[in-house]
């Protein structure tokens, strides 16, 4: 099984809260460097709730323009409402991109049927792959993993599942009906235990910062190679990462970095000062 680390991309923004193109291509550049397999464009990670859909498709295009065929490139454009979310996929249908991030819908809390009913309805208006997205911690519900084998039984084009949970019996459950449905780990702090599970991967927020060892984590992951102190060093730094609304630790980390700078959207704001101090202390030991 081929590992892959993808990244789920930040939004820089400049002192006035624009986009900041030039630190987005700092960023990518970077990662590609540093072997990433490609990215989640206006997934969680990037702010998506304060990005207007103009904004989301110049991300996207920039992404796809600074990339340049040398990593995936999956477009979270899903929300809570089914027509507009297939409304919005129509204008991506023909750009140069590996398939849609779609997450389960937050706050009106449907049904397994209607989270059935949701997938089915996008499916029918794209010929794009799409990956299911389940963040129960975000979105008030879970897909469970009847409603996604019926799903992926159902329809070829539903070919991965972004797992940010901890229910692992979901990739047994899949992969029994389709072996090459690909699950992804979507916690940076449970890698290991998905990996364990079956999953192919992880889509990362601290892939920003660490490429370089995850990828030769995945690399060796199937090794007699002994990584216990590497995944401990994972847990630590995610649950820094996670400790205040993310993306505030990272754009903290980042703007260390000379990356971006330590702008957030509000509502989210800039973590406070007990946690840069934890992040400094971090920082200055890598």
């Amino acid at each position: 099984m081929k590992r892959e680390a993808l990244v789920a991309l930040i939004t820089p923004f400049d002192e006035d809260l624009y986009i900041d193109f030039y630190a987005l291509g700092r960023i990518i550049d970077k990662l590609l460097e540093e072997n990433c397999d490609g990215f989640i464009v206006c997934g969680t990670t990037a702010e998506s709730p304060t990005l207007s859909m103009q904004e989301k498709l110049d991300i996207l295009d920039y992404v796809i323009e600074r990339t340049r065929g040398r990593g995936q490139i999956w477009f979270g454009c899903g929300s809570n409402d089914t027509a507009a979310t297939c409304e919005f996929v129509k204008q991506v249908e023909h750009r140069n991109i590996d398939g849609l991030l779609i997450v389960t819908p937050y706050y009106n809390k449907p049904s397994q049927q209607g989270l059935y009913e949701h997938y089915a309805k996008i499916v029918s208006s794209t010929k794009l792959p799409i990956m299911v997205y389940n963040v129960p911690g975000r979105t008030g519900i879970s897909i469970t993993g009847d409603t996604l084998c019926h799903l992926a039984g159902d329809f070829d084009q539903i070919v991965a599942l972004k797992q940010a949970s901890h229910d692992l019996d979901i990739v047994h459950q899949v992969q029994s009906i389709r072996p090459d449905f690909k699950v992804y780990s979507g916690e940076d702090g449970y890698l290991k235990e998905g990996l364990e599970a079956g999953m192919c991967g992880i889509i990362s927020v601290m892939g920003h910062l660490n490429m370089k060892d995850l990828k030769n984590y995945l690399t060796l992951f199937d090794t007699s190679v002994d990584l216990d102190e590497q995944d401990q060093a994972f847990k630590a730094l995610a649950d820094l990462l996670f400790k205040q609304a993310s993306p505030g630790p990272l754009k903290y980390l980042l703007q260390k970095e000379g990356l971006c700078l330590n702008q957030l959207r509000l509502p989210l704001t800039p973590v406070d000062e007990a946690m840069q101090k934890e992040l400094d202390h971090w920082y200055a030991l890598i």
